[in-house]
């Protein structure tokens, strides 16, 4: 499994926003396009350039071959033998790549984790929140690692939160990788099994 990620306040700058606009897909544009938020503009951006970078079978106007459940989960032809999954906040954007199905989450701390921990996480995940060193910190892990699994299994926030644990340990048969960045957490869950390279930024300039 890799994981990349990407610094999208380059895309600030109309004219780098611009030349990677021309880059992305039209269905990438299309997103791009509805979103009225500049700060969102240039995440649902980085998200394209990720993708343009996936070493996949391609289109005949040379885009990545993407297909989609009903939950708008990505997935790539069979033949190509990856799996690959897409998470942005703040100014950042990730994409994990794996041989096997995987998900992906980065956040920032929110401000109002502990309303948010007790109408979403479990009675474990809470007394984990309430006694750790750093509750915003313990907040952020199990938040992600229910983010990555949802979004893993494909199921998305069709599922309820509350329904299962990711704290102390992974489902049965996943796995957590996790990393730290700046103010922002990153996990990525995939099969257990897999294994992981080091972490790799993407720069567009």
């Amino acid at each position: 499994m890799k994981c990349y990620y990407m610094d999208v306040r380059v895309f600030e700058d109309p004219e780098w926003f611009a030349a990677g606009y021309r880059l992305v897909s039209p269905r990438r544009r299309e997103k791009i396009d509805r979103s009225r938020i500049p700060s969102d503009k240039c995440l649902l951006l980085g998200a394209g350039i990720l993708e343009s970078k996936l070493s996949v079978p391609k289109t005949g106007k040379g885009e990545p071959r993407i297909t989609y459940n009903e939950h708008e989960k990505p997935f790539l032809p069979e033949e190509s033998h990856l799996y690959y999954n897409l998470s942005h906040s703040g100014h950042y954007t990730v994409m994990a790549v794996s041989p096997q199905v995987c998900g992906v989450d980065v956040e920032q701390v929110h401000v109002s984790f502990r309303s948010i921990a007790k109408h979403f996480y479990t009675e474990t995940e809470n007394r984990a929140v309430e006694e750790a060193q750093s509750p915003e910190d313990m907040f952020l892990r199990i938040w992600t690692r229910k983010e990555s699994y949802l979004k893993m299994t494909g199921e998305g926030l069709s599922r309820e939160l509350r329904s299962f644990d990711v704290w102390p340990d992974a489902p049965e048969g996943c796995r957590f990788f996790e990393h730290v960045l700046e103010d922002y957490r990153i996990c990525v869950c995939c099969p257990e099994g897999e294994s992981e390279e080091p972490m790799e930024q993407v720069l567009f300039c």
